[in-house]
């Protein structure tokens, strides 16, 4: 291991540690060159997520939802999260309701009631209403921790789950 100046595209200078064979260290020291330092990379990342964040909070005025709770940083990550969770849901449940209505002119309403049977339901309407209500339910959360915890989840794990 070999302690390298970097002269950063950035305009920057820093130390790196280089390991590995002394015939690849320059070559390694030459690509880490080509970027920016962990600052000014740092500082972009923090400008996107800030634009992002501005962005969510914008389209979130569009939507009716309850306000979150929880530390500034968390309901300012949480708003993207549940924004874009929100576009989902919007989208989805008009599809689904499309979905189900195109599957019954395909297979027939017996089909379809018994694979909503399957999935354990009692009937057709059911289902609709209580994925209906599993959105409004997940629309309700005002937990900012909620959002954070669940925004790798898929809207139909977040439906599945509630």
């Amino acid at each position: 291991m070999s302690q390298y100046t970097i002269d950063y595209s950035c305009g920057h200078s820093g130390s790196k540690n280089i390991c590995g064979k002394q015939s690849e260290r320059q070559g390694k020291a030459d690509w880490y060159a080509q970027g920016v330092c962990e600052d000014c990379y740092k500082a972009k990342k923090q400008a996107e997520r800030d634009e992002t964040n501005k962005v969510a909070a914008e389209e979130l005025k569009g939507f009716d939802l309850p306000v979150l709770v929880g530390s500034e940083k968390q309901i300012i990550w949480a708003t993207t999260i549940r924004v874009k969770m929100w576009r989902d849901i919007e989208a989805v449940l008009p599809k689904f309701q499309r979905n189900i209505e195109a599957a019954i002119e395909k297979y027939g309403k017996e089909a379809v009631l018994a694979q909503v049977i399957k999935d354990g339901y009692t009937g057709i309407d059911e289902a609709l209403d209580k994925i209906r209500a599993s959105c409004e339910k997940i629309k309700s959360q005002t937990s900012a921790s909620y959002w954070i915890d669940h925004r790798d989840d898929t809207l139909q794990q977040m439906v599945k789950a509630s």
